[in-house]
């Protein structure tokens, strides 16, 4: 490496190593993850042959949040693609694939892009049903409300259908998150983290509670809840035993837990990881994959600076108390005020070291 640019790189890996501390966060993943990470989008694809019904076309608006008709809550991007129409390539090569055993006009449901390229999550036919259960559930409803009150995770368990299987794993599940419950430790709040905008609640606001819920895969309004748990991991749907998914955050899947793997050694993984503190705050370095729920979110989850007019409450979601927010200090943020001294500063030690460099190899 030439001399003139080895002060400089080490400075930098000094300074990317102070911004690495910096970005460390004593608040526990779940509260960080309810307050930070908004949901991501699915891709809604409905494929259809030729013009769509007045039915049909009425069944989309109510799936476009971007139409004034439209679910603006849930998190989906809506796309209709006519393959009897010119189209790219791609996409009719994803169409003649994804709906070869579904009536058309079909809706395939597209996990996010992190889960892989083009994973259907959940497809069928465009019914008026399919958009209502595609939109909303009373499972989903549920769960979101439990994260709402404060929940730190909902331990979904999707049942088998052997009711001794079922039971047994929910009766262990439930015994062991009791424990958790009462042994785990939150870690202690860093007040720069409440006063730098890391979170909106103060340390005795946060405690570990952990509930169960349980799901049924016979059950027709929770079909894509179940599709959708099913293919987030290879072989899920395969599985004949009762398989647990952790939710926290915004309807952020973890990972399952399946059969004998629902036992106290992966619980506690679970858990410790969701109560332990945020380390990495970038939430793509995060596992976990979110739910389709028709939540917002931004209005349920009270804002760190409140606005002058109250947001109205999310139809459906009114009796869902919002999560507690204390008053600021100021509105200045003291982490990214750091950062931005500590960068500023770096820089100019970096421009002065070269320049010093380059005068004396002159």
């Amino acid at each position: 490496m030439p001399r003139c640019f080895l002060l400089p790189c080490l400075l930098l890996s000094l300074l990317a190593g102070g911004a690495g501390t910096a970005s460390a966060c004593s608040v526990p993943v779940f509260r960080y993850a309810l307050e930070r990470w908004p949901a991501d989008d699915y891709q809604l694809i409905v494929f259809h042959q030729g013009a769509l019904t007045p039915e049909q076309s009425a069944g989309v608006r109510d799936l476009d949040r971007e139409d004034p008709a439209g679910k603006r809550a849930a998190n989906l991007t809506l796309r209709t693609v006519d393959l009897a129409a010119p189209t790219d390539p791609g996409l009719l090569r994803l169409g003649r694939q994804q709906v070869a055993t579904t009536p058309l006009p079909a809706l395939v449901l597209l996990y996010p892009p992190g889960l892989g390229p083009a994973t259907a999550a959940w497809r069928g036919a465009l019914t008026a049903d399919n958009v209502r259960h595609l939109l909303d559930s009373p499972g989903r409803r549920e769960i979101a409300g439990r994260l709402l009150r404060g929940d730190s995770a909902v331990w979904v368990l999707l049942e088998a259908g052997d009711p001794a299987k079922d039971d047994a794993a929910v009766l262990a599940l439930e015994a062991r998150l009791k424990h958790l419950e009462a042994t785990l430790q939150l870690p202690e709040l860093n007040p720069d983290d409440v006063v730098g905008g890391a979170t909106a609640a103060a340390g005795e606001k946060l405690k570990v509670v952990f509930s169960t819920f349980r799901l049924s895969r016979q059950n027709p309004a929770e079909a894509v809840l179940v599709q959708t748990l099913l293919h987030t991991e290879e072989d899920l749907a395969a599985a004949r035993e009762p398989i647990v998914f952790p939710v926290f955050g915004r309807g952020r899947v973890l990972y399952a837990l399946v059969g004998a793997g629902i036992n106290h050694e992966m619980i506690d993984e679970a858990a410790g990881f969701l109560t332990g503190a945020c380390s990495c705050l970038v939430k793509d370095q995060n596992p976990g994959i979110d739910l389709p729920l028709a939540v917002d979110w931004a209005r349920l989850v009270a804002p760190l600076i409140k606005s002058e007019a109250e947001a109205p409450p999310l139809p459906g979601l009114a009796a869902f108390a919002a999560v507690p927010a204390p008053e600021r200090r100021d509105g200045t943020n003291p982490m990214i005020r750091g950062l931005l001294l500590a960068g500023g500063v770096g820089a100019g030690i970096l421009l002065a070291a070269t320049w010093w460099l380059w005068r004396r190899q002159g």
